[in-house]
């Protein structure tokens, strides 16, 4: 059974100029709805830019773009738009399991992306997908959006203080990655010893290294649970997946 923990993320940074604005998404396939901040730039060229994705930790649907200004910073530095969403319907977590079978947000944020992001922004270019989770919203990535989606995506994943193997079987969810396939998309996770996370998120990390995923692992010995600057881990982490795929070519 996978822990969750109910935690709010808030990580006091100075305020800087930028197009931010809150809206709101209607998803016609779920009947859900929720917030989602973003940054958009409305007179980009065509796949101009990529997108910097973020999800939440537990308790923290309220505040999910409390960490806004320093997603803002790397999509900067790494050219990204910026979007923080949150759980639909005022779910208090992200991850689906037998205690939230009607969940459906892989399902919500599929078609997030689908309506609200290729839809909408053009500029926006699809095969460069950075998802960033905290918390819940990396066990949520680990085991529930990225099984059964990780082969249609490109960019990578950010894992910052959890993780987590599957609890629901879509069809294969334990099918291996072809090298393409895993150059195309890595995954970077980062969890403290101390993190009461920590042997679940190695089991998350054990199914992904059996699917042959291109892993990195940061496992520092000092630090509990997501104790560490959320900003200078979500950079290292995002640096890390666009460095992997280049040391791999012949």
């Amino acid at each position: 059974m996978r822990v969750i923990l109910f935690l709010s993320l808030l990580i006091f940074t100075r305020a800087e100029a930028g197009t931010r604005s809150e809206q709101n998404f209607k998803d016609p396939v779920t009947g859900k709805s929720g917030l989602y901040t973003a940054a958009f730039e409305s007179r980009g060229a065509p796949k101009s830019q990529g997108l910097l994705l973020f999800f939440h930790g537990s308790g923290n649907t309220k505040g999910y773009a409390s960490s806004f200004e320093a997603l803002e910073r790397a999509g900067r530095e790494f050219n990204l738009a910026p979007v923080a969403l949150q759980a639909p319907h005022n779910a208090m977590t992200w991850p689906e399991g037998p205690n939230s079978p009607d969940n459906r947000h892989v399902e919500y944020v599929t078609s997030f992306l689908e309506r609200e992001i290729a839809g909408k922004h053009p500029e926006i270019n699809r095969d460069r997908l950075i998802l960033v989770g905290f918390s819940a919203g990396s066990t949520f990535l680990s085991g529930d959006f990225l099984p059964g989606s990780i082969r249609q995506l490109q960019g990578g994943a950010v894992l910052l203080c959890g993780g987590g193997g599957p609890v629901r079987y879509p069809p294969d969810v334990f099918r291996k990655l072809t090298p393409e396939e895993s150059r195309k998309f890595p995954l970077h996770f980062m969890i403290q010893k101390k993190d009461f996370l920590f042997g679940q998120t190695l089991q998350g990390i054990g199914y992904w290294k059996s699917r042959q995923a291109l892993v990195h692992v940061d496992t520092p010995d000092e630090g509990g649970h997501c104790a560490f600057d959320f900003g200078t881990e979500m950079v290292r982490g995002i640096r890390k997946i666009l460095e992997l795929p280049r040391s791999l070519r012949p």
